[in-house]
């Protein structure tokens, strides 16, 4: 009898007991890693403001002003975009009482480079113009005989900020070479320092 209340004792304990079991293990899964998309053409923008001297053919001057940057960044190396610089001057080869304000124009079409994400390197030609040249002074006949000349433009940028995957952004330091050419022999050349911001 003792054993039969034993065996019924027994079964009626066993289910009670695997379903504790059950309820004390542990499940693992592993997480599912799912790669965020990044448009491959984007947008890229900056601004700059801009200072620093222009010699040689032409005027000499000192010059200030701000660039903008407008176009599309393909991929992560590579940008194309429209760079208009407008630039205030001061003519300092002139004789004292004449005016020597002179307003810049520069329109780029620029192709850019950006390597290990902060380093930007970029060229390319741009149509430019020049007012406040006078005719009657030897230095400035050749800026003054026309409204369009042909330029170059060169860019160096160090950019520090945001260096995540898909659109960067930051803060710019640059540097820029720009000769124009007054006529057809030697180029007048700028060289300018900026600070500004990028989108990239």
């Amino acid at each position: 009898m003792s054993i039969a209340a034993l065996a019924l004792g027994l079964a009626a304990t066993a289910p009670a007991a695997a379903q504790e079991v059950e309820v004390e293990q542990n499940y693992y899964y592993e997480p599912v890693v799912v790669e965020e998309q990044h448009d491959f053409a984007r947008l890229r923008f900056g601004i700059s403001g801009l200072g620093g001297g222009q010699w040689e053919s032409g005027p000499d001057l000192g010059m200030g002003g701000a660039a903008v940057r407008l176009g599309v960044q393909i991929g992560d190396v590579f940008a194309v975009y429209y760079q208009p610089t407008g630039m205030i001057g001061s003519i300092i080869d002139r004789d004292p009482g004449r005016d020597s304000i002179a307003g810049l124009m520069w329109n780029t079409a620029m192709a850019e480079l950006t390597l290990g994400n902060m380093f930007q390197i970029g060229v390319g030609p741009s149509v430019d113009f020049i007012w406040g040249c006078e005719e009657d002074i030897q230095d400035e006949v050749e800026c003054a005989s026309s409204d369009v000349f042909f330029g170059v433009d060169g860019r160096l940028a160090l950019v520090l900020g945001d260096y995540g995957p898909g659109s960067r952004e930051g803060f710019v330091i640059e540097a820029r070479i720009h000769p124009t050419w007054y006529d057809d022999d030697e180029a007048s050349i700028a060289v300018l320092g900026g600070l500004g911001f990028e989108v990239y």
